[in-house]
């Protein structure tokens, strides 16, 4: 569907090898490659994606041995790989009490964050936006007071047009 969307080329990671050369013999497009590769260790230059999406990747990475440490690590991969005014999009099943503290642990990166409720028994069309932040406070407080109802919940972080030491 990104291609008919008007996509060009598409990456995706895996550390699997077996997931790689499955994905590798099942792929439609020419311009969509899968690659092998560490999330916490990207071998791409500085500033070379649009846009990163995230689909389970962090919430493996938090429920590791270091889950603060191999989650700074991802999210640093992802800040440096993305142009500026790009965009990190997260899917996961935890809201923003358990997501924003990791997403603004680190000020320099700067993202502006927003987050979405999704209920597993609607289409995307049915999103439920939880708020706006860039600190994450109201984000958070908001979404204490929501139900515990089965959910997704998905993350747009928005890379600075400029470095934050340029101010």
């Amino acid at each position: 569907r990104l291609f008919s969307d008007g996509w060009e080329f598409v990456t995706a990671v895996d550390l699997s090898a077996g997931s790689v050369r499955l994905a590798q013999q099942r792929r439609e497009q020419k311009s969509l490659q899968f690659l092998q590769m560490d999330a916490c260790k990207l071998n791409f230059p500085d500033h070379c994606f649009h846009a990163v999406f995230d689909k389970a990747t962090f919430d493996t990475l938090v429920c590791s041995s270091r889950p603060n440490v191999s989650a700074q690590a991802y999210l640093s991969e992802v800040f440096r790989v993305l142009m500026p005014g790009g965009v990190f999009l997260m899917v996961t099943h935890s809201g923003p009490a358990e997501r924003m503290p990791y997403l603004l642990q680190d000020p320099s990166r700067g993202w502006k964050v927003q987050a979405a409720r999704i209920p597993k028994q609607s289409s995307l069309d049915g999103a439920e936006a939880e708020g706006e932040t860039e600190e994450g406070e109201e984000l958070q407080e908001a979404a204490a007071t929501k139900s515990r109802a089965p959910c997704y919940w998905l993350f747009l972080c928005t890379k600075p047009t400029e470095s934050l030491e340029s101010h």
